[in-house]
Formats: C-alpha cells, structure tokens, sequence
C-alpha cells in the first residue's frame, strides 16, 4: 500500500520513518495504481487537493474537523464512511472507530487508509435521489391571529464535541489575529466574569480568552488561556471577528495591551454594595467604560441608574447595531 498525502514531500518523508509503508505527497507526478489511497488532511489547499483526489479514480479519506467547511464540502463527494472526524474523544467514520486518541499519528493514518483501500471507498456523486413521501396532512384553521415570536439575537453556541487540537502562541502575536476585542474585567472579587465572558463569547461564535497568573487547566472548545506570556488555545476553533479577553489585574502588561486596543471595554459587576464604588473609581479617574454587565440580572436596574448597564443579550444585540 501507499499512502498519497496532500502535504509536501518533507513532511511525508518524515511519517514515513514511522510507517510500514510508503508515504508520498500528492503535490508529485505520481502514476497511481491498484495500491495506492489518498488521504487529505484539512488545511491549506484542501480544495484544491480534493478536486484533485476526485479526479484521480482511486479510493480517498478524508480527515477534518466535524462540521467545518472542509467537513461539508467532503461529505458532497468523499464516500460517508472515509469521512473521519474527532467525536466523544475517539478518531472515527460513521462506520468505524480507528483510536482513542485526540489526534491522528501515524499508525492511525496507516488503518485509516487501509481500511479506506480495502472497502473501494472511491469519491461518488448522487446524480439523483428519490423525493422524500409526502403524507396527508389534517389541517387546522384558527380564527385568531398568530402571535409573532420575539426577536432575539441567535446563540452561537460552540459545538462541545469539536476536536480539541492544541497549540501555542505568544500573546501579542494571538491578539493580533483579531479583528476585534472585547475586554472583560472584573470589578470586585466576587464577580463572576469568567461566566460572563464565556456566555459573551457563546453568544458571538469566538474565543473567550482568559489572562491570569494561575491559568485554569480544563477549558472547552473555545476557551483559551495564558499566563500574560504564552497563550495555549484550540486550532480546530475558529476565532470570530469579536475576541472576548478577560484580563486578571495582577497581569499588569496585558491588562494594559488589552486594554489600549480595546475595541470595548466591559466590566463584570456584582451586587452593588460590593462593586459600585470600584466602578464609581473606575470612571473617575477617566479610564474607559463601555457598559457594566451584573453577573446577576437582578441587579441591571440599580446600575442603570448611574452607569450604562446591560445584560449579555443586549450587549451582543448592540454590537450588531453597529
């Protein structure tokens, strides 16, 4: 068997020190025969790489992030079963499981790709498929008009089951790549701003980023953390045009960084007996306040009355007025 990767042939020389077989970029001239299987992983070129691989008339697998636009694009010409994907921390097709792994190694990619050769997994297209049966319906007339459903803003929740791909980056750099930020501080102890600004960031479909010297261990999806130095965050995730960075006081240059390039600055605030006057501190002495968000929506009225004040929901539905 061989194994014809979409990755440039430095890189396959080197997984082939670790394989039983021969592993060859598809970037080369190659003459194809009986033995050979494609294997694209998603990234730079994909497209272009699968349009090739359609064409070529020997099997392919394909291995993406669930759900990603390279993800869709395969299940549109790539036979189901050689569609592999991370789901419930396991390497799988919808026929098979190949690891326990939060990757692909090289062993994986070898079962992967005999699997994908011994079962003839070529690319296919539907050319047509039966109209799904229309059954009788009863219907029911109703005198009074419909009430209209409120508008809301919709909830981009980030899918829990994304593959967890981990990477390193130093922090000026990883900021750099946003379009936008969204500064999150918390104005008195009690305030529970991590919750705040992980609802915020699920609200807008991106990261949330969260600065401080003891950084948390366990983190989902889209949660990214650092220490003010090196920020550890989720390749599979994609950032959207809103960054949402928490910054703990103690990170003093990052906390400035974040704070000079802030697109808007938000503070988490508790009841009022502990976080007005930190607030009231916070404006006088002429340091920027976008809106103040209580981590308890009780309490939206009392802070309304001397600061702009608003729940996560409007907050996001304000940013889309803009």
């Amino acid at each position: 068997m061989r194994i014809l990767l979409n990755r440039n042939q430095r890189e396959c020389d080197k997984y082939a020190l670790l394989s039983t077989c021969q592993i060859v970029s598809l970037e080369n001239q190659i003459n194809t025969d009986s033995q050979d299987v494609i294997v694209l992983l998603e990234g730079n070129g994909f497209f272009e790489s699968l349009k090739k691989a359609a064409a070529m008339n020997i099997p392919v697998a394909v291995i993406t992030t669930k759900d990603s636009e390279e993800h869709l694009r395969a299940r549109e010409i790539v036979h189901p079963e050689a569609i592999i994907y991370h789901e419930d921390g396991k390497i799988k097709s919808s026929k098979k499981v190949f690891s326990e792994l939060p990757g692909v190694n090289v062993k994986t990619l070898e079962e992967i790709s005999q699997y994908t050769l011994a079962n003839k997994l070529f690319p296919d297209i539907f050319i047509w498929k039966p109209k799904t049966e229309v059954k009788d319906e009863v219907f029911q007339f109703h005198s009074a008009e419909p009430k209209q459903p409120k508008e809301q803003p919709i909830q981009f929740k980030p899918k829990e089951k994304l593959a967890y791909i981990p990477a390193q980056a130093d922090l000026q750099s990883y900021i750099q790549s946003a379009e936008k930020i969204i500064a999150i501080f918390k104005t008195s102890p009690s305030a529970d701003s991590p919750k705040i600004a992980l609802e915020l960031a699920n609200w807008l479909g991106t990261v949330y980023l969260n600065i401080s010297p003891n950084p948390a261990a366990s983190r989902g999806p889209n949660v990214a953390v650092s220490d003010g130095n090196i920020v550890e965050y989720n390749s599979g995730f994609t950032m959207g045009k809103y960054l949402v960075a928490e910054v703990d006081v103690q990170v003093i240059n990052a906390m400035e960084l974040i704070y000079n390039i802030a697109d808007k600055v938000v503070h988490v605030v508790s009841d009022l007996e502990e976080s007005f006057e930190p607030l009231r501190s916070w404006v006088d002495a002429g340091y920027r306040l976008d809106v103040a968000i209580p981590d308890n929506a009780d309490n939206i009225g009392a802070y309304k009355k001397s600061f702009p004040t608003m729940s996560v929901e409007e907050f996001v539905k304000s940013l889309g007025r803009q």
